[in-house]
């Protein structure tokens, strides 16, 4: 009975592990396409239905990710307040003790990141917070934060102590990225999980710096959605799939997996700029096959509608990107949830999902770039953000009905 126990609890760290798992990047204003510092985090978890919340928290405003059966909003799993303060994690298995005393305090990461909204405004306010916690404190986190004032950093995070990992600083970044996933360079090593995913990332944003294209349109559609793996070196969007003929894969290890849940690039502001123009560019939903919808904080609570939730607590969006993305994973008995039909995903007719997606998406792009190049230079506009709204909710879901 001992032994089975044992196994049990195996099998359910592993479970967990898996069920957690992301991958991120914190990249310097200095070493963007634009000058702005960015913050990115592919999310993947078994509570694949979230939904955005705006919340007046105790000091600031904030918005952010959370999972829909989440109805007092308690946990945020990647946001922005209104000073600009940005915050996301990916867990670490490798950075507190294997094993935990029974009743002790823990897996409060999102807990964490909705009290540090609500009361940060830099990264010093950040680490102050994660000084004045109380200890043990409950988290095992890799948290990147980013600032108004240009601050870009990851906090290596155990239940006793932190680290602080500087994009600014050419020592430790030296061009301006720094990528995580699921373990920390503080914690024990060739532990955790995500090391296939992290040399995946890294190996792309290396190419993008050198490239000077450090951007939030390149993590959105060449990273988020990547279909490299850098053990096996293969790249599944190389294929010349055919429509009508099923191409099944393995999404083992690729960034984009059978978890993944959402993903938000948020991309700052330049020291001086006003922080209300901090954009949170988020993909409700399975992120290759469904679109990125730009939000700011500007105003009270408005967002779009078919983001936040309906009468049964879903994201109108994120529920209809679940449907679609059984097409890509059709099979549902044994380990059929692993593998994806490829031709449901690209094809050499240009039918696929993830084909229609970036379609539709180069529109928003296009639009809310050219609102944000007039709210630089003119400052921010609330009618033209509910505008927007309508548009996302009115044009563009009843162009992706017709997928």
């Amino acid at each position: 009975m001992k032994n089975a126990k044992i196994v049990l609890l195996l099998l359910l760290f592993v479970f967990t592990a898996h069920s957690f798992a992301c991958t991120s990047v914190i990249i310097s204003g200095k070493y963007t396409k634009n000058g702005r510092p960015i913050l990115w985090k592919h999310r993947d978890t078994e509570s694949v239905h979230n939904r955005i919340v705006y919340v007046q928290g105790k000091k600031y405003a904030y918005q952010g990710v959370v999972n829909s059966d989440d109805i007092k909003n308690n946990q945020i799993w990647m946001g922005f307040n209104e000073t600009g303060f940005a915050i996301m994690n990916t867990a670490s298995f490798n950075i507190n003790p294997t094993s935990y005393e029974e009743g002790e305090i823990k897996d409060r990461e999102g807990e964490v990141m909705r009290l540090a909204l609500e009361q940060c405004a830099t990264l010093e306010d950040f680490e102050k917070f994660l000084t004045e916690m109380p200890r043990p404190m409950g988290v095992a986190a890799n948290f990147g934060v980013i600032d108004a004032n240009g601050g870009a950093a990851f906090y290596e995070t155990s239940n006793t102590s932190f680290t602080k990992f500087d994009a600014n600083d050419p020592k430790t970044a030296p061009l301006g990225y720094i990528v995580r996933s699921n373990y920390s360079y503080t914690g024990r090593n060739n532990d955790g999980y995500g090391y296939i995913r992290y040399a995946t990332a890294d190996k792309l944003f290396y190419d993008a710096a050198g490239q000077k294209n450090l951007s939030v349109e390149f993590i959105l559609n060449k990273v988020t959605r990547s279909l490299k793996n850098s053990l096996l070196e293969t790249d599944l969007s190389d294929g010349t799939y055919c429509e009508d003929k099923n191409t099944f894969a393995v999404m083992q290890d690729f960034i984009p997996r059978s978890s993944s849940a959402s993903t938000s690039v948020i991309e700052g502001v330049k020291p001086g700029e006003d922080a209300k123009l901090t954009t949170m560019w988020t993909i409700l939903g399975f992120q290759l096959c469904t679109f990125v919808t730009p939000t700011w904080l500007p105003e009270s609570d408005n967002l779009p509608n078919v983001l936040v939730a309906n009468k049964d607590n879903q994201s109108e969006l994120n529920e209809f990107s679940l449907n679609l993305k059984k097409r890509l994973f059709p099979i549902k008995r044994g380990s059929g949830q692993k593998y994806m039909n490829l031709s449901q995903m690209m094809n050499i007719q240009d039918t696929g999902l993830l084909q229609k997606t970036f379609k539709l998406e180069s529109q928003i792009f296009d639009r809310a770039e050219k609102m944000l190049k007039k709210w630089r230079k003119d400052g921010i506009n609330n009618n033209e953000i509910r505008d927007f709204y309508k548009w996302i909710d009115s044009y563009v879901m009843d162009e992706y009905r017709k997928f």
